[in-house]
């Protein structure tokens, strides 16, 4: 099972239900490199098997030319939101030995999980999201869709389902619209410093949903521990 980082401030939204859409440079670098050469050729592109063909019209007389490039996620995959976290406490004998007490500083919460048996090494420490295993995992999302587009190309509803607040008030600007498109634009430099806005590269932009607990497990289960 695949995961994602999210800010902090995204994983709340997420919970919320404010934050549906998110995007991401995965695989994007070879067009990256000289973005305004490119073209998405949607109808050469089978969407349903996330093979997406776009065209360089500089260098038509090559076979280099057309480049197919998968998205990473796939539409119905479940994909378990990675977090910081901690490990701080293990209990190795008794019924419940192979526990591992985890704490999220996202809100504080702590919860006791079994430790799956192909996963050996318990250090009691802080943890960085990106070290975060699908059995610590609190939140789970399905994609629902992926599609490529350039970065300036999103629509205020489309800033709207990447977690802006109703009022971003961080900014002097006159109006709301101006002021979730400062929101988004500073998220992304910030996520993104070798990337950013002004260099409008393609991105993939996915929809999702939050998965419930109860499919959640189900999905942990089908496709393993990681």
């Amino acid at each position: 099972m695949k995961g994602i980082l999210f800010k902090p401030a995204m994983i709340e939204a997420i919970r919320k239900g404010r934050k549906t859409v998110t995007r991401r440079l995965h695989n994007l670098g070879e067009i990256n490199k000289e973005p305004d050469k490119w073209f998405y050729l949607e109808g050469s592109s089978l969407v349903e098997s996330e093979r997406f063909t776009f065209f360089n019209e500089g260098d038509y007389s090559k076979s280099s030319s057309t480049i197919v490039i998968k998205s990473h996620f796939k539409v119905g995959e479940i994909v378990y939101i990675k977090e910081a976290h901690s490990f701080v406490d293990y209990q190795l004998s008794g019924e419940w030995q192979g526990y591992v007490k985890v704490e999220y500083p996202l809100d504080g919460i702590t919860q006791w999980l079994k430790k799956p048996p192909n996963y050996n090494l318990i250090v009691l420490s802080k943890r960085s999201p990106m070290f975060m295993p699908a059995w610590v995992a609190r939140y789970f999302i399905k994609i629902l869709g992926s599609r490529p587009e350039r970065l300036q190309e999103i629509s205020q509803n489309d800033i709207i389902s990447e977690g802006c607040p109703e009022f971003p008030h961080l900014f002097n600007i006159d109006t709301l619209n101006e002021a979730r498109f400062t929101w988004y634009r500073v998220l992304w430099d910030a996520i993104n410093p070798k990337q950013k806005w002004n260099t409008n590269p393609f991105v993939w932009v996915y929809s999702f949903i939050k998965v419930d607990k109860l499919v959640k497990i189900e999905e942990v289960k089908n496709n393993g521990i990681v």
